[in-house]
């Protein structure tokens, strides 16, 4: 299984999962909700790598590019640097057997000559371990 370059972010925002749950509601106005699902998924993990040399930014475009165009999701641990074990399990999907896939291109921001601000945003989707990619 690949994982993302190992690159410390500047700034990360994640968000756990949501659990799939529908709502009904009744002719009389009675809402009943239904979760279907054990485990959440739809993580949300995004970085930014403010001012980095312009080849750490063509290093994590190329790896949008060999995931993306073979449609293979992969691990972040080596970007959670700073984060208390605490919150680590949830952060990098190993609690939910999440695994992270890009849920759009990196945006690339030129700051000056050979430096740039990457900013890169990705989705943690349930996986099965035993036939992950």
């Amino acid at each position: 299984m690949a994982a993302f370059p190992s690159f410390t972010p500047s700034q990360r925002s994640f968000k756990p999962g949501i659990y799939p749950q529908r709502s009904y509601r009744s002719l009389s106005g009675v809402v009943t909700k239904r979760t279907f699902g054990n485990s959440p998924s739809q993580a949300t993990l995004e970085m930014s790598f403010n001012n980095v040399p312009d080849s750490t930014a063509a290093s994590i475009i190329a790896h949008y590019n060999s995931q993306t165009a073979a449609n293979r999701r992969f691990l972040v641990d080596n970007t959670l640097g700073g984060i208390d074990e605490s919150l680590r399990d949830y952060a990098n999907g190993s609690e939910n057997n999440l695994r992270w896939e890009y849920s759009g291109p990196p945006e690339v921001q030129s700051v000056r000559p050979g430096r740039s601000t990457i900013t890169v945003s990705l989705i943690g989707e349930i996986r099965d371990p035993r036939s992950d990619d």
